[in-house]
C-alpha cells in the first residue's frame, strides 16, 4: 500500500489509526488487532524510528526483519514498547552502527512481558545498557550481548 511509503517515519500504531478513514466504514481496524507482521520486501527505516512497532498489544511475531535496512536509523527508543504478546525478535541482521547509544535507544523492549528471546548478535551491547530498561532480562534469553558486563 502506498501509505506506508508516505509515512515511513510514523509509528505503526499511528499509521494504522490514520488508515481507518480509508477503509470501508463497517470494518474497524485498530492497532490492538494486529497479531502478525510480515515484511515481504526490502524497506529502509527513517532516522527516527522511535515507537515504530510500539503498542501493538496482540502482536506475536514479526517475519522478515532481515529485510529491514537500519543503516540510517539513529533513534530506536521504545521501538517495541508494550508489545505484550511478542515472544521472539531476531535483530542480528540489523546494522546498529548509526544508533545513538547515549540518548536514542532507551527502553527498546520496555513492557514486552512475553518476550522469551532476543538475538542481538553483532551489536556489542551489555546487559546494563539503557536499551534493556523496562525489560526483565532474567526471563529473556539475550543472544549476542557482551558477557564481560561491567
Amino acid at each position: 500500500m502506498q501509505w506506508f511509503k508516505d509515512n515511513s517515519n510514523t509509528p505503526t500504531c499511528y499509521t494504522v489509526n490514520s488508515v481507518k478513514k480509508h477503509i470501508f466504514q463497517k470494518i474497524v481496524f485498530k492497532p490492538s488487532d494486529i497479531e502478525h507482521i510480515s515484511i515481504d520486501s526490502n524497506i529502509a527505516l527513517s532516522s527516527n524510528s522511535e515507537y515504530l512497532f510500539a503498542r501493538l498489544y496482540k502482536l506475536q511475531d514479526i517475519a522478515g526483519l532481515d529485510k529491514v535496512d537500519t543503516g540510517k536509523v539513529e533513534n530506536v527508543s521504545y521501538m517495541f514498547f508494550n508489545d505484550r504478546k511478542l515472544t521472539q525478535l531476531d535483530l542480528s541482521s540489523w546494522d546498529e552502527s548509526s544508533f545513538d547509544y547515549y540518548t536514542d535507544r532507551l527502553s527498546m523492549f520496555s513492557g514486552d512481558t512475553s518476550l522469551k528471546e532476543i538475538n542481538l548478535t553483532g551489536w556489542g551491547i551489555k546487559l546494563s545498557d539503557d536499551i534493556f530498561n523496562g525489560l526483565d532480562t532474567t526471563k529473556v534469553k539475550i543472544i549476542g550481548f557482551d558477557e564481560d558486563d561491567d
